[in-house]
């Protein structure tokens, strides 16, 4: 088990993520992105029980919820997974290789630093990150399909 920190990132309300992995085995709530480092509450980017979960919240108490996105996709296998997250109810729209899931809420605080790979030494990723593409801000759907077409050649997907 391990991850990594970045300390000085900056988490913006409006973000786009991009990553090609998958989950390799385990239960739960796995973390592949945690905003911020010592703070929880902010953006949630994994799996729950190998099913692709995004959520949110605004760095107090209690997330905007904690289910796995809708409908239920596995990561078990190499994927890409992503999404492109506006700051309120609805704005965060998740996406397994170009198929897009449920719009969830991206309500959500500003925050300094990420982590990859779990939280606070728990909620460890298992599984390899192939690559990751992070923009402070909304991709555009023709910016968004064409990340999705360069990490689907180059990870041959």
């Amino acid at each position: 088990n391990d991850s990594l920190v970045h300390t000085t990132f900056n988490w913006s309300l409006e973000s786009s993520i991009f990553a090609v992995s998958r989950r390799s085995g385990g239960s739960s709530y796995a973390r592949l992105i945690h905003a911020g480092v010592n703070n929880d509450v902010i953006a949630f980017f994994g799996a729950i029980d190998n099913n692709f979960a995004t959520f949110f919240g605004t760095g107090q108490t209690s997330w905007n919820d904690t289910a796995a996105n809708t409908p239920n996709v596995s990561v078990a296998n190499n994927c890409i997974m992503s999404i492109v997250k506006g700051n309120g109810v609805g704005l965060a729209v998740p996406y397994v290789n170009s198929t897009a899931q449920n719009p969830k809420n991206g309500t959500t605080a500003v925050t300094t630093g990420i982590t990859l790979g779990a939280f606070a030494s728990q909620q460890y990723w298992t599984g390899p990150l192939g690559e990751l593409i992070i923009i402070n801000g909304l991709a555009s759907s023709t910016t968004r399909d064409s990340i999705i077409n360069y990490l689907k050649t180059g990870w041959n997907l």
